[in-house]
């Protein structure tokens, strides 16, 4: 009997100084939601994304309604964090964005959406954004005199990062295309929020009618031709 306690008591040793390790190295990150403007009046969820400097990628999905999230992850590592709000019918938006490093808070904003997807997007490509000073990134992203910070030129300023050539001079803004304007719908951008605007950078693009509930799909190529369609929400 003797023998099997200090087994017993030696076994949990090993438990707590392997917990202890964990908690040494882990940190109990907390993630503030932002709102949606208040046009975007519907229900729907938050898909969230966790990426790692190296590329490693978690998921998770929680009610629009939420205001915050927690999660466990590396300490001191750099963490990317992309929350999508998706709407009727798989109406996905623009998504807000945060970058943690040597901090366990961050608040999500809808303006650091776009420069995190810039990050995220050279991650996939398979660059190692450990040599790679996000922080300054975010803090030298300049769309002044743009409507939305997604109206950067995306591709021009991908390359460059990919090459290592990234000086904050390649942050400009994309050319756009003259595109028939309407009333009645939201845009995947909360910075367009209401109507299709009468002109957008090349890429795709999303809009929601809700009286309708009709999604209208929008690909402009680079040399500014349009495909549009739509297809009703109750469908899907």
């Amino acid at each position: 009997m003797k023998l099997y306690g200090c087994f017993f008591f030696f076994f949990l040793l090993l438990l707590l100084l392997n917990s202890c390790s964990f908690l040494d190295n882990e940190w109990e990150y907390w993630v503030s939601l932002p709102r949606l403007p208040d046009v975007y009046d519907f229900s729907g969820e938050w898909e969230v994304f966790l990426y790692s400097e190296k590329g490693d990628v978690e998921f998770r999905e929680l009610p629009l309604s939420s205001c915050s999230m927690s999660f466990w992850g590396d300490k001191e590592k750099g963490i990317i964090i992309l929350a999508y709000p998706v709407g009727p019918g798989g109406f996905r938006m623009r998504p807000a964005g945060g970058y943690l490093e040597g901090v366990e808070e961050v608040e999500l904003s809808f303006e650091k959406g776009a420069p995190l997807s810039v990050l995220v997007n050279a991650l996939a490509a398979g660059y190692d954004l450990r040599q790679f000073n996000c922080t300054r990134f975010l803090n030298e992203w300049d769309w002044a005199g743009l409507s939305s910070p997604w109206f950067i030129d995306w591709e021009g300023l991908e390359d460059k990062i990919l090459s290592g050539n990234f000086r904050v001079s390649y942050i400009k803004g994309a050319d756009l295309f003259p595109l028939e304007g309407e009333e009645g719908w939201l845009s995947e951008d909360v910075f367009l929020e209401s109507g299709v605007p009468d002109s957008l950078p090349a890429g795709r693009h999303s809009f929601y009618h809700p009286g309708e509930e009709m999604i209208r799909k929008v690909i402009i190529d680079g040399e500014g031709n349009v495909i549009s369609g739509e297809f009703s929400v109750s469908s899907e």
